[in-house]
């Protein structure tokens, strides 16, 4: 999955005819974009979220209409430190919902977070962030969480929260699937990370009402999520080193998962319904 967008500009296009003619391109930001997420209204007008990586904000933009004027409405979420891995959410209201990989300053010495301004060192951790205002203008709209992120007492580098995938079950509780590049199995495991999934089923605004579930240790970048009308999340995913695309399957509360290889047919010609 190509995901970097570095150093270009975001651009959003949209086809309004069935022979795939592209009737309009619009510049949602002109100082650039990378990482983005699009989502459509409930007017069918497309939001955005992405991030720039000149000034590490992230940003929302949301396509809309105020009398004969169409225009983009944009907004700061995070001012500083985001790095990418940005998923976006739309409720049925339209409000918003992200998920993104964040360096959060820390304190060297006292290891709390710093606000404002870059610390003495980074720590790389999966947020949440959410709008209940009607306008979203400013960082000061939005709820920030931080969900998980690495142990600096216990891990000399590393990450956790990227390539974050974000989806709601069916009564609003938030899922998000999220590559820890950080967890071992013992000292001498030499793979890089794992799969991991977040959720929360109340009190969304805390950190500690959050459980973190293993989903697999052999990798797990590039996680696409989705979620049935029975609550089960279902994942596809880079396994083995990227060299394997794997499914994985759970229900709460995501403890045993269902996991296999998608094997790539090199001559379908050969199959019929009988051996499928």
């Amino acid at each position: 999955m190509i995901r970097k967008l570095l150093q270009i500009l975001l651009l959003t296009a949209y086809c309004l005819l069935p022979t795939a003619v592209w009737a309009a391109i619009s510049t949602v930001d002109s100082s650039g974009g990378a990482y983005s997420s699009i989502k459509l209204q409930s007017n069918g007008k497309p939001a955005v979220a992405y991030f720039d990586h000149k000034t590490g904000e992230l940003r929302y933009s949301y396509w809309t209409t105020n009398g004969t004027v169409n225009q983009w409405i944009r907004t700061v979420v995070e001012e500083k430190g985001v790095t990418g891995y940005v998923s976006l959410w739309l409720d049925s209201s339209n409000k918003p919902y992200i998920s993104y990989y964040h360096n959060i300053s820390k304190n060297n010495s006292t290891g709390t977070e710093i606000s404002g301004k870059y610390g003495n060192h980074m720590v790389g951790a999966l947020k949440y962030v959410y709008c209940s205002s009607t306008t979203c203008l400013t960082p000061e709209d939005w709820t920030k969480v931080t969900v998980a992120q690495i142990d600096s007492s216990t891990t000399a580098n590393g990450y956790t929260g990227g390539f974050s995938s974000l989806a709601f079950d069916s009564s609003g509780n938030p899922r998000i699937a999220y590559y820890d590049y950080s967890h071992k199995i013992d000292a001498n495991d030499i793979k890089k990370g794992a799969l991991k999934l977040a959720y929360c089923d109340s009190n969304c605004s805390s950190s500690s009402s959050w459980t973190i579930r293993t989903i697999d240790t052999d990798g797990g970048r590039s996680a696409s999520i989705v979620i049935n009308s029975s609550n089960k999340v279902m994942l596809s995913y880079d396994a083995d080193e990227v060299k394997t695309i794997r499914y994985a399957e759970s229900s709460s509360p995501f403890s045993l998962w269902t996991k296999v290889d998608i094997v790539t047919i090199t001559n379908p010609s050969t199959l019929s319904p009988s051996n499928l």
